[in-house]
């Protein structure tokens, strides 16, 4: 990459202001034990629309952080400094990261693929374990027990240049496909919940740091443990 590569990108607000909103899809909560954790399909979490979301004890309107974001630099062959560090991750104070996946052959985004992860994934042990229970019966094949839409729509595997090994899933028949309907496949998960989603620094111009992009993609979880004397 050249030192000037960053600012031959046109400034889209598009991408910028559209895809910054914050909506139930791609902003939810960690909230087992005593914790409230506002977490965000970006790279800034507890920090979403300006106001912060990480309360301890939950419900006590005491907050306990500010913000927390993904700094990552690196040179390349050329020793020229490539910058991803996003600080609130607002309009007013720049957007180094966007959502979803990179495209493995050329290391570019677009917007039909930012739109279509836009989103978060959370999931429960007990969601996982009354699907596989309801599987087991046979109420998922009946059609009368649905799963969530979480666990329906887990982003188990890409497509086209996209690489196949998105989330991490129990393959129950290991046939390498994702089909929690008629296979019983289900997310595999850390924590007693979960959070999933994936992300890049390369649809856009870096507005936060103004630095050149890594070509990164991050394949982000959070999670916690429930404690049963909390």
């Amino acid at each position: 990459g050249k030192s000037g590569e960053n600012t031959k990108r046109i400034y889209n607000p598009f991408y910028n202001y559209w895809l910054n909103s914050s909506c139930y899809a791609n902003s939810r909560y960690l909230d087992v034990n005593q914790v409230k954790a506002g977490i965000s399909n970006r790279s800034t979490q507890f920090y979403i629309q300006d106001r912060n979301y990480y309360e301890v004890p939950k419900g006590s309107h005491k907050l306990a952080m500010l913000a927390n974001s993904l700094w990552i630099g690196g040179k390349d062959s050329s020793q020229i400094l490539h910058l991803a560090a996003q600080t609130y991750g607002n309009n007013y104070f720049g957007i180094d990261f966007w959502p979803g996946p990179l495209d493995t052959l050329t290391g570019e985004s677009d917007t039909a693929t930012a739109l279509k992860y836009d989103r978060l994934w959370l999931v429960s042990k007990f969601d996982i374990e009354q699907f596989k229970y309801k599987f087991q019966n046979g109420d998922v094949q009946a059609g009368t027990f649905v799963p969530t839409e979480d666990i329906l729509n887990w982003p188990a595997r890409g497509s086209g240049n996209y690489t196949r090994n998105m989330a991490p899933f129990v393959d129950v028949n290991h046939d390498g496909n994702y089909n929690p309907l008629n296979d019983g496949d289900y997310p595999k998960i850390k924590g007693d919940q979960m959070a999933y989603w994936i992300f890049n620094d390369n649809l856009d111009y870096h507005s936060s740091s103004f630095g050149i992009p890594l070509k990164i993609e991050v394949h982000a979880a959070a999670y916690s443990f429930a404690c049963s004397n909390l």
